[in-house]
């Protein structure tokens, strides 16, 4: 599928690399799954879904992806699991639709990101607060794996279990978990994503 430079040089940096995928997986799973790019179904999502210039598109694809599959749902959980509850109000469908409507220069303009949003509602906190970088939640994960959670990474990535599925080339694998280990390169949010996969097997009895 052919796709605007913009658009493909971001799906390459929202998803594991393509050349990754081809040194991580194994020859056999290669064969039953076909093509091992999510280019095209993100694609189609995209340019199905919006008509409008690049920002547009993929804004609209985290709309429709991420937003759904990862935010709003581990904040959904994470609520509920301590009796909270939570209300998105500026995802009311009537807002969310009056907002998609208004041009690209009242959402970014330069590099500042929610340009309308801080001009109506900014008199209402305090500069320090407006102006500061954004701040996630992101677990620590390349600590982890190198410390506390390094044992159970190896424990779970090279059981039996995980072995047999012959998802994965164990060499590889054990190539990621050493590198991180010792510090040469981050790969926490790839051993994150090959450790869930696993546990999320056995959670289904698989």
């Amino acid at each position: 599928m052919g796709l605007p430079d913009g658009l493909a040089r971001y799906f390459e940096s929202a998803v594991i690399p393509e050349a990754l995928k081809e040194e991580l997986v194994s020859g056999d799973f290669r064969a039953q799954v076909g093509s091992l790019s999510s280019f095209p179904a993100l694609g189609r999502a995209v340019l199905n879904g919006h008509g409008g210039n690049l920002v547009e598109r993929i804004m609209y694809l985290d709309t429709v992806t991420e937003l759904p599959g990862d935010i709003l749902t581990k904040v959904d959980r994470m609520s509920m699991a301590h009796s909270l509850e939570v209300r998105v109000p500026l995802l009311d469908h009537v807002l969310v639709e009056y907002v998609a409507r208004l041009p690209v220069k009242y959402k970014l303009r330069g590099t500042t990101t929610k340009y309308i949003f801080k001009k109506a509602f900014g008199h209402l906190l305090p500069e320090t607060i407006l102006r500061r970088p954004k701040m996630g939640f992101a677990l620590p994960l390349q600590h982890w794996f190198s410390n506390d959670l390094k044992d159970f990474l190896r424990d779970v990535l090279f059981d039996s279990r995980a072995m047999q599925r012959g998802y994965f080339r164990a060499a590889f694998v054990d190539k990621l978990v050493e590198e991180h280990a010792r510090g040469r390169r981050d790969h926490s949010y790839l051993l994150w994503s090959l450790m869930a996969l696993e546990l999320w097997h056995r959670k289904a009895g698989l």
